[in-house]
């Protein structure tokens, strides 16, 4: 086809006759081309060129013509075959799943027996883990104002660690201890929320670490699921020594580093 437009074009539009003897077949015919090259055939040469051309162009709609039948016959074997398939894989897995009923209602029985255990010791040990937090930052605090009367620690009610209902509420000022330098601690707590036996939220606690009334860092958190600075995932809320002895060293170097930082 691309031979066929090419050539067509060089002939019908290019060339124009400029000088014809046609008193045989093999009489030359006078074209002028493109850029007034003048080119020579004969009439038994253009019949040939153009029996050529005729050629190529049913050629190429046979070949068209195949193409787009083996597409169609590609496309109904799909339908044929794949498309069945589906169902088939269907059923089996239905007969599967039926047959191994017995099993998978142990192992959902299993899980919701897990899961309701878990809950049950989440919303007792919970509690006592933040309480025990708040309560050991404000020992160590009032222990060193013993020591240095220009360190201060205003205080809130420690609230309901978990509200049954409701909405989950934040408290941005439970704690703030001034130091002299200018620095301060501020805790942050949002108690967590139980709805239908269920946690909707978790509690979490976090202390901010703040430098002549702007917020430099988090010094500590304590979430449930993930932690921000040097935090602890806290899970089901377990107080164990190894705990203990974690939160003793973060709160070290969370008041050494408020405590001396530069007055600048």
């Amino acid at each position: 086809m691309f031979i066929f437009l090419i050539l067509t074009d060089y002939f019908s539009v290019s060339a124009q006759p400029t000088n014809q003897e046609t008193h045989g077949p093999n009489s030359p015919v006078i074209y002028t081309g493109k850029g007034n090259v003048k080119v020579s055939i004969t009439v038994n040469e253009a019949k040939e060129i153009c029996k050529t051309l005729q050629e190529l162009i049913e050629t190429y709609k046979k070949e068209r013509d195949i193409e787009i039948s083996e597409l169609k016959k590609r496309i109904a074997k799909i339908h044929e075959t794949e498309f069945h398939v589906l169902p088939k894989e269907a059923d089996e897995w239905a007969d599967h799943f039926i047959s191994t009923l017995p099993l998978r209602k142990d192992k959902v029985t299993t899980q919701e027996n897990e899961e309701k255990t878990r809950f049950e010791k989440e919303k007792i040990n919970i509690p006592l883990l933040f309480e025990y937090t708040i309560k050991k930052f404000d020992d160590y605090v009032l222990a060193l104002k013993k020591h240095d009367q220009r360190v201060n620690l205003k205080q809130e009610q420690i609230p309901e660690i978990i509200v049954y209902g409701g909405s989950s509420k934040s408290y941005d000022s439970l704690r703030i201890v001034f130091f002299p330098n200018g620095t301060s601690l501020e805790v942050h707590f949002r108690s967590g929320l139980i709805k239908n036996d269920q946690f909707i939220v978790y509690p979490s606690l976090s202390i901010y670490e703040v430098k002549n009334g702007q917020i430099q860092s988090i010094a500590f958190s304590m979430v449930h699921q993930f932690t921000i600075g040097s935090g602890f995932v806290y899970g089901e809320g377990e107080l164990i020594d190894s705990f203990k002895e974690e939160l003793t060293r973060a709160y070290d170097r969370m008041i050494e580093r408020a405590y001396l930082r530069s007055s600048q």
